[in-house]
């Protein structure tokens, strides 16, 4: 009876090992440089257009659900890539090489695939440059950044398209342009500026579609 009890206490810690560290025994771990299993490129998901140098991939299908660790070097001492799932939310995060975060995406399990419900990108300084919900379907209002801080553009969506305003600046602060969407089409006025603040062109949308440029 004393074994059978000491076998179902060291069962129950490393099943909160497992729970809290994310510990596996299916762990796959590869090189940035394994092109077999390993794909490297730009954002090809959310296509933010940030200050993301290149992201990584894992090629196969149960990149989601399985758990990876991919290093920058052969010591495994700098992870470039890691992912794994917590009850029915998978996650995957990609790190500069200095170690710092650049982006956590959230994927939701459903039936027959993961959806992608969050992300946050980071610049190599650690300054936040963006939050977005791809699939919500309340009207959002989202910000993106320079590294610097310096606010990039400023728009609404609503269940993944644009709506209202968007406005966008340049690095040094000015500003570069500002649209208009009405029921996810342009509409109106779009004002573009160069970057010494100079106004460059005025384009009239109506229902999508452009009529004139001036």
């Amino acid at each position: 009876m004393e074994n059978r009890s000491k076998l179902i206490i060291v069962f129950l810690n490393l099943s909160l090992l497992i729970y809290f560290c994310d510990v596996t025994f299916a762990q796959k771990i590869y090189l940035i440089t394994d092109s077999d299993y390993v794909a490297i490129g730009p954002d090809q998901v959310n296509n933010l257009e940030l200050e993301m140098d290149s992201l990584i991939y894992i090629i196969h299908d149960e990149a989601y659900a399985a758990p990876y660790l991919v290093y920058y070097d052969t010591a495994h001492l700098h992870v470039a890539f890691r992912s794994y799932m917590r009850e029915d939310t998978a996650y995957k995060i990609n790190y500069w090489r200095s170690g710092t975060l650049k982006e956590t995406e959230k994927y939701l399990k459903k039936i027959n695939y993961f959806d992608l419900c969050y992300v946050e990108q980071y610049c190599e300084n650690g300054t936040r440059i963006c939050q977005y919900w791809p699939h919500a379907s309340d009207l959002l209002h989202l910000e993106k950044f320079y590294c610097n801080g310096q606010k990039k553009e400023e728009f609404n969506t609503l269940r993944g398209k644009f709506e209202g305003t968007y406005s966008g600046w340049y690095e040094n602060g000015n500003k570069k342009f500002e649209k208009n969407y009405f029921n996810s089409k342009s509409d109106g006025e779009w004002h573009y500026w160069k970057e010494n603040s100079e106004l460059e062109k005025i384009e009239i949308y109506s229902n999508g579609k452009l009529i004139e440029t001036k």
